[in-house]
């Protein structure tokens, strides 16, 4: 740039760089915890409460950056463990709640809305971190629990290990990002040859002599199932109402908001509750019962296992067990089963 004096004739030579109109530059944008108070902590822990009491939730400052944080000694309740924030949520309405979080090892979350009261109606996602600080978001429509002190909330004491939580924001709007599926890796379990679950190691219990599972060609390849292979069971009269079978072959996983939701093809001829239940280092989930509504033809069933999230036994799943007639027989039945899939709806 070149300047000319006003009081003599002398040049100036001046240099300019890195010219911002209306930005300072190396300035962090301020944090915007949207509905939320203090959702980074910087102003210590109001209004955060441990549950819905009054005292105050427990903030540690490192460097120039605060942040919520506890250390679980030992896994009970979700919910015995637990940081919230009280907040008017309105009926209905679509909510994206977003927050980074770390431990000191792999553990589950909960993080949701709900009601601050009894019946303490919700909505929880399951989010599993881990050693590093990473971002999530879950989304969640309010029915059933619109209140003028709801409460955006984290369950966190059904696991062990430190949970440190930073950089709440509630908008909403469901435009936040879902997490990615966390469900078992060799999934679906499709019985096709190189698939998974024909060369698993199966157990078929309680079922008179026991007559092993057998991996067949589909005898009824039409309408919802037209896959190649299947599975036969060969329920008998002998054996309990609750025969069935269960495998350790299914990769080791936790149940949340990615995987909670389980299908499963059969094809009966009667009507009957077919039951699905995980377990881990043999404590169990409990099964699920859901009777199919057609016979003579291929049905989806669905199983939806919301209610089991955050639970000691729905972490670390290392097993599936499969009932496939949960019944009183009067004489011997047979059932195929096939494709078990895992979701979020």
């Amino acid at each position: 740039l070149q300047v000319n004096s006003e009081n003599n004739n002398d040049t100036v030579i001046a240099y300019i760089d890195d010219f911002n109109y209306g930005v300072e530059t190396g300035v962090t944008p301020p944090f915007d915890d949207g509905l939320l108070t203090n959702g980074d902590f910087e102003n210590g822990a109001a209004p955060w409460t441990i549950g819905v009491g009054t005292d105050p939730a427990p903030v540690v400052t490192v460097g120039d950056n605060s942040y919520y944080s506890v250390d679980v000694a030992t896994a009970g309740n979700a919910y015995d463990v637990n940081v919230s924030q009280k907040l008017e949520i309105i009926e209905d309405e679509t909510y994206t709640l977003s927050f980074d979080a770390w431990s000191d090892t792999n553990r589950p979350i909960l993080a949701g809305l709900g009601l601050s009261a009894d019946p303490w109606t919700n909505i929880v996602e399951t989010v599993n971190i881990t050693t590093d600080r990473k971002t999530y978001s879950v989304i969640v429509t309010a029915t059933g629990f619109g209140a003028s002190d709801a409460r955006a909330f984290f369950d966190l004491g059904a696991a062990v290990g430190s949970v440190n939580i930073d950089n709440v924001s509630l908008f909403v709007g469901g435009g936040g990002t879902t997490p990615p599926f966390t469900g078992p890796s060799n999934t679906p379990i499709d019985f096709e040859a190189g698939g998974n679950g024909a060369d698993w190691s199966w157990e078929v219990f309680e079922n008179g002599d026991n007559p092993p599972l057998e991996f067949i060609n589909n005898p009824y390849k039409s309408g919802a199932n037209t896959s190649e292979r299947v599975v036969k069971f060969s329920a008998l009269d002998a054996g309990q109402p609750w025969i069935g079978t269960v495998s350790g072959d299914i990769e080791k996983f936790t149940l949340d908001a990615t995987n909670k939701v389980v299908r499963i093809m059969v094809y009966k001829t009667v009507i009957s509750d077919v039951g699905i239940k995980f377990e881990s280092n043999k404590a169990s989930t409990g099964e699920i019962k859901v009777a199919n509504t057609k016979i003579n033809e291929w049905e989806e069933l669905v199983f939806d296992f919301s209610g089991k999230l955050g639970e000691v036994e729905s972490t670390d799943i290392d097993a599936i067990v499969v009932f496939p007639d949960f019944t009183d027989r009067a004489g011997d039945h047979i059932i195929y089963f096939d494709n078990i899939t895992f979701g979020s709806n």
